[in-house]
């Protein structure tokens, strides 16, 4: 068999079952390791809820605040799977003056703890233009990042390429679903109410 039908064969049969069989392992890994929803569901339901609102009210435009509190999300969440990983043992590992190997998911752990930090100071200092900034610092993106490191650390998902790979498609496709969501869901006119107009006529008599 030539070398090119080869590669063909492997990727259809072998590679892309193996990405497939990843994401589902991702995506059921919740209900697997329960342990997980005290975290996963309220940055799940929270980023779900965000988004609507977003849609909803397209005219809001994301501030340096938000970004900055999106931020603290990712730093957080780091500092709670280093928790998971080590325990409190890792406090005696500094009062010894060593820190233990880190594993693939301590360098998870890490890389989300240090992405988070790198944002909280370029939305704190604006050092990056708002544009770029705010996406990288939206609800969407950190909170969807923020999910997909949990469920890889806690339910002990193997950290390979197969893994990134699978993460990368299943952070496409959610972004995607919620641009379509964006694209049906009914957007707010703003209206006066009789309430809102009184409040306004006593504001402008002060």
């Amino acid at each position: 068999m030539p070398l090119n039908e080869t590669g063909a064969v492997y990727f259809r049969d072998v590679f892309v079952p193996s990405i497939g069989s990843r994401i589902q392992e991702i995506v059921t890994a919740p209900f697997h390791v329960p342990d997980m929803m005290w975290v996963l569901a309220p940055l799940f339901f929270s980023m779900l809820m965000i988004e609507f609102y977003l849609g909803r009210y397209r005219d809001e435009e994301l501030g340096w605040n938000t970004a900055l509190g999106n931020s603290m999300i990712l730093v957080f969440i780091g500092l709670d799977l280093l928790r998971r990983i080590y325990g409190a043992g890792i406090f005696e590992h500094l009062r010894l003056g060593f820190l233990p190997i880190p594993s693939a998911y301590a360098v998870i752990a890490l890389l989300i703890f240090g992405l988070g930090l790198l944002n909280v100071l370029v939305n704190f200092f604006h050092l990056l233009p708002k544009s770029f900034a705010f996406k990288v610092s939206s609800p969407l993106t950190a909170n969807l990042t923020a999910c997909l490191a949990i469920i890889l650390t806690y339910a002990s998902i193997p950290a390979d390429v197969v893994s990134l790979i699978a993460v990368f498609v299943i952070f496409v496709v959610s972004v995607l679903a919620i641009d379509l969501v964006h694209l049906v869901e009914p957007r707010h006119m703003e209206r006066k109410t009789n309430v809102g107009s009184v409040i306004e006529a006593v504001l402008r008599k002060d």
